[in-house]
């Protein structure tokens, strides 16, 4: 994961780049910092939003909020109810969860969240 926002010498470009971090916070200081990103492309801004999922604190949240968005977290509670599973017999591999969400999101770590862009 990225962590630094490139930084550009157009003062056009620093001026966009300063009104993106105004208007949009840390989520396009994170979106600066993916590698594909081109900070001096007059449409940065209109990327940054087509793209930006949110921002979590924490992985796990991130992680939760997946499994709940694609309806896993149900599925696997009603399996576990209608079959008579104790809740520790079935855990989610976090490391595979995690591996998926790479596959999905282009994951930036700043200041101690995980801010996801749509892929």
């Amino acid at each position: 994961m990225e962590t630094a926002p490139k930084r550009a010498h157009d003062p056009d470009v620093e001026l966009r780049i300063v009104q993106g971090f105004l208007d949009r916070g840390a989520g396009f200081a994170a979106f600066l910092a993916l590698p594909d990103t081109a900070a001096e492309d007059p449409t940065v801004i209109q990327q940054f939003e087509r793209s930006y999922a949110q921002a979590w604190e924490d992985i796990d949240h991130l992680i939760e909020d997946s499994l709940d968005a694609l309806g896993w977290s149900r599925e696997v509670t009603e399996l576990k109810k209608a079959q008579g599973i104790p809740d520790n017999y079935l855990i989610w591999n976090r490391d595979a969860l995690i591996a998926h969400l790479h596959d999905v999101y282009s994951l930036v770590q700043l200041d101690g969240w995980t801010h996801a862009f749509h892929k």
